[in-house]
């Protein structure tokens, strides 16, 4: 379906720089954002539209229909709660940079509260049309190239594309930026890391640094096969962009893969024992 593949079709809204700072912030406290990686924050980003309200002006009412998520770049609203007879039983203020609206875009409800603009307000949209079918598209473009991806990867290549498409729906994107810690030794693990793109580095209290891992390779598995602490301190070199299963993905779908990763880990924990000797 083209209106899910080509980005193009969506709406890019210029924005100033003062404007892009208040959006990136209030996008990366917004629960609605959580778990995007940044080529879907960007896309996000670029079509959300601006909408300035007079001073007592009603932005939406108690039991519209939630189509937009709103964020404030400055200005003052009062968010008023009513029970069943419409009598008021709470309200709160928002303003510069806060947000409202999420959960009818999310889910689809009706406006569970009634909006007021108290002071003139410049506000920033997205409706829930344009977010659910960015994050369509976005979907499938993460399926395929995570499926690409698993590919590279030994112990995934030779799994049919049934079981890549299972594994690449459930994998998590995680992007550290250069001398981020991504593991310490001896430190619980709950997670297994492939990196997608980026260079890491190995090392042990022991031995300093062991080796260095590029894309296409794994690590983590040793904490979730043998239910031990963590065996090294990964650290990221450069840029890293990182897929991850955590533990109940990890038994679940890598079950079938155990008996190659397990053979793997034991040669990687002689590579670690071997540069403790040295």
């Amino acid at each position: 379906d083209q209106a899910f593949s080509d980005s193009s079709l969506f709406k890019r809204i210029p924005k100033t720089e003062s404007q892009t700072a208040a959006l990136t912030n209030a996008m990366k406290r917004t629960i609605l954002f959580r778990g995007l990686d940044s080529a879907e924050m960007r896309m996000l980003f670029d079509a959300f539209e601006c909408e300035e309200f007079p001073e007592n002006t009603t932005i939406f009412d108690k039991g519209d229909d939630g189509d937009r998520f709103y964020l404030i770049e400055k200005g003052r609203c009062q968010i008023v709660l009513t029970d069943d007879d419409d009598t008021e039983v709470g309200h709160v203020f928002v303003g510069d940079g806060d947000t409202f609206g999420e959960l009818g875009v999310m889910y689809g409800t009706p406006r569970a509260a009634t909006v007021i603009a108290v002071l003139p307000t410049q506000t920033w949209w997205i409706d829930r049309d344009t977010y659910r079918g960015l994050l369509l598209m976005q979907t499938v473009r993460k399926r395929d190239r995570f499926k690409k991806f698993l590919q590279s990867i030994d112990v995934f290549s030779s799994i049919n594309e049934y079981e890549r498409a299972r594994i690449a729906d459930v994998l998590d994107v995680m992007e550290v930026q250069p001398g981020t810690t991504i593991v310490s030794e001896g430190d619980p693990g709950d997670t297994f890391y492939m990196i997608e793109e980026g260079q890491v580095e190995v090392s042990t209290n022991a031995a300093g640094v062991v080796t260095h891992l590029g894309p296409g390779k794994y690590f983590g598995e040793l904490a979730l096969l043998f239910d031990k602490p963590r065996q090294a301190t990964v650290r990221a070199v450069t840029d890293v962009r990182m897929c991850c299963l955590g533990r109940a993905n990890f038994a679940n779908y890598l079950g079938p893969f155990e008996n190659i990763l397990r053979r793997n880990a034991d040669q990687y924990r002689r590579v670690l024992q071997a540069a403790a000797q040295l």
